[in-house]
Order: structure tokens, then C-alpha cells, then sequence
């Protein structure tokens, strides 16, 4: 994706690949960030001397920032192949990325946490009483920018409506009655731990820990706060999240556009289920009381 479409690639000329490599891979757009225990004035000038010969290049275009804009356009598709032993849906829903800037989008990306913590649990709890059903659920970077809520559903081709249908309505109950109480304490539990086990740790983080603090700030202007400092306001934010914030967050998948993806076996890709399908499923997995 960085890179661009296929047929803009099948396009592209030697002549044309240059001018890239000179307009983006040049001197003065490079950052390095070195991290460890190190005389700060001697390593600058061991820095000045090995790459201060770099020509500069001139008359540069800068950089330039791009938005992503979601898409309100349901998308639907169908991959098969031979290698594939059984069939997954995949629900994804997409959210802007949250920087995290303040202490309130710290609080959005802990709610965003918990949620996916608290939705495996659910998902875990279901599939112990159904031994047949096989869901995850996660909350992934796709690119810079835009994240995706992913409910995935494994199933066999004689089972799919059924599989299907059996997840979704535990979704559609746990927007109705809200998560248990249990649910949340256990997923903020097991983040104030996660936290406690990193702040234990904070004298041996790896350096490439230092280098991302680094480099948000540099390319994003997202600051990067002392570990002690990020620990205390983990634990403040953690406690304040309370049902309806999760709730608030399942209401926002169970009602978002939605995008399906397929993978199956090549020989069952006649069986398998057209995009009025999987919204007829959704709509009666709706209805159930």
C-alpha cells in the first residue's frame, strides 16, 4: 500500500523509479535515533562527521500529509484456495486511528482495549458452551491512520449460516444487556497488570521502545511522557472506564458500515454465501430476543 496500486507499479519506468528515489530517499529526510548509555556530545560529532558530507538536495518539495477518509460503502469479498481447509468469515468495521496526544485519547485507546479484551472474553465464554464455534475478535492498525474492528468467524461449509448467526446474536444480546460487570473488572484487571508488569520492567525496555517514543514525537508531534508519569495516568484512566464506555464501543460495531471478507476452500466456493446473504443473516441474528 506505501507503495501504490498495482497498475500504477505496472506503469512505472526506470526513469520514473529514480525520480522517486530522489524526491524521497534523500539526506535531509533521514532521521537517526540512537539510544543508550552514550556521551551525547561525542556521539553528535562522531554523527557530524561521518554524514555531514551528504549533499543536500535542493529545491525539495517537503513532505506531504495524506488523510484516509472511511469508507461508507460496505465492501464484500470472496477469496478461495486450494491450501484453505476451512471456511472464515471476517466482520470489520473501521475507526480512525487514535493518536494519542492527551490524556483523553489515552482514555479512548485503553476504552478501545478493554473492549477487544472484553469482546475475546465473550468469545471465549461462547465457545466453551458450543464446543463447535471457533470466533476471535480484534482491533488492528491497517495503515497509518485507520484501524479495524475484526470479528472473525471460522465454520465448515455444511455450518455457515449457523455458525454465523450463533455469534452475531451473543453480539447483539451483549448490546442489549451491556457487559457483565465481571466482564469489565476482568479485562481492566488484566491491563492495570500488563501495566504493573512493564513498569516493573522499565530499567530493561528495549531500546526500540525509546526510539518509537522518539519518533511519534519527531514525525507526529505525539509526546512522549517518563514511564513513571505513563504508569500513574495508566491507572487513573484504566479505573474511570466504566460499562457503558465498552458498551458504547460494541453499539458502534454492531451499527458501523461493515466490510466482509471471505476466505474458503476452492472446491466450496459455490456454497459460498452471496453479500444479501450475510445481511439477511445479520438482520435475523438482529431480531432474536
Amino acid at each position: 500500500p506505501p507503495i501504490g496500486s498495482m497498475a500504477a507499479m505496472e506503469k512505472l519506468s526506470a526513469s520514473g523509479l529514480e525520480a522517486f528515489q530522489k524526491k524521497w530517499l534523500r539526506p535531509d529526510l533521514q532521521a537517526l535515533i540512537i539510544v543508550g548509555d552514550i556521551d551525547v556530545t561525542e556521539m553528535k560529532k562522531q554523527i557530524e562527521a561521518v554524514f555531514s558530507s551528504l549533499p543536500a538536495t535542493e529545491n525539495n518539495s517537503g513532505n506531504t500529509s495524506f488523510s484516509i477518509n472511511l469508507s461508507q460503502t460496505p465492501g464484500f469479498v470472496v477469496v478461495t484456495d486450494t491450501a484453505v481447509r476451512e471456511t472464515t468469515f471476517t466482520l470489520a468495521v473501521q475507526y480512525p486511528e487514535v493518536d494519542v496526544i492527551n490524556s483523553g485519547n489515552l482514555r479512548k485507546k485503553f476504552v478501545r482495549d478493554i473492549f477487544q479484551q472484553a469482546m475475546s472474553n465473550a468469545l471465549t465464554t461462547l465457545a466453551t458452551k458450543n464446543k463447535d464455534i471457533n470466533a476471535t475478535f480484534l482491533i488492528r492498525r491497517a495503515e497509518r491512520g485507520l484501524d479495524f474492528a475484526m470479528l472473525n468467524i471460522a465454520a465448515n461449509e455444511n455450518n455457515l449460516e449457523d455458525h454465523f448467526q450463533t455469534v452475531y446474536k451473543q453480539l447483539v444480546q451483549i448490546s442489549r444487556n451491556g457487559f457483565p460487570d465481571s466482564a469489565l473488572a476482568i479485562a481492566k484487571a488484566k491491563m492495570l497488570q500488563d501495566a504493573k508488569k512493564m513498569f516493573a520492567a522499565r530499567s530493561r525496555l528495549y531500546a526500540r521502545y525509546y526510539a518509537d517514543q522518539i519518533c511519534n514525537r519527531f514525525l507526529y508531534k505525539i509526546p512522549d511522557l517518563p514511564v513513571e508519569s505513563l504508569y500513574e495516568l495508566q491507572q487513573q484512566l484504566i479505573a474511570s472506564i466504566n460499562a457503558k464506555d465498552i458498551g458504547n464501543c460494541l453499539q458502534e460495531f454492531i451499527h458501523g458500515v461493515k466490510h466482509c471478507f471471505i476466505v474458503a476452500p476452492q472446491q466450496h466456493r459455490k456454497k459460498m454465501p452471496a453479500k444479501s446473504d450475510i445481511d439477511n443473516w445479520m438482520a435475523t441474528a438482529s431480531k432474536n430476543k
